[in-house]
């Protein structure tokens, strides 16, 4: 769930931006404009790698958790086979 709603704000925002970039481009901006556009867009890439760590984090999470449950089945197989 968590991929998901990263996947479309990513989407969501990428619109955004890209619209942002072609009223930049009209020819009619200022430099005003392009140092706006410019620290917009470095915003964009910090969100972007935020994005991309949270992600990565919630992989890993994914994959610690899998190996968590292998590793539990493990166990109770050995402790069952003690048992028995």
């Amino acid at each position: 769930n968590l991929l998901i709603n990263n996947s479309s704000s990513i989407n969501e925002f990428d619109e955004w931006i890209n619209k942002k970039e072609k009223q930049l481009y009209k020819g009619n901006s200022s430099n005003t404009n392009k140092e706006n556009m410019e620290e917009e867009r470095n915003n964009y890439d910090e969100i972007m790698k935020f994005t991309q760590n949270n992600l990565n984090n919630s992989q890993n999470i994914e994959q610690i958790n899998q190996e968590n449950e292998f590793n539990e089945e493990v166990n109770k197989t050995l402790d069952d086979e003690e048992d028995w």
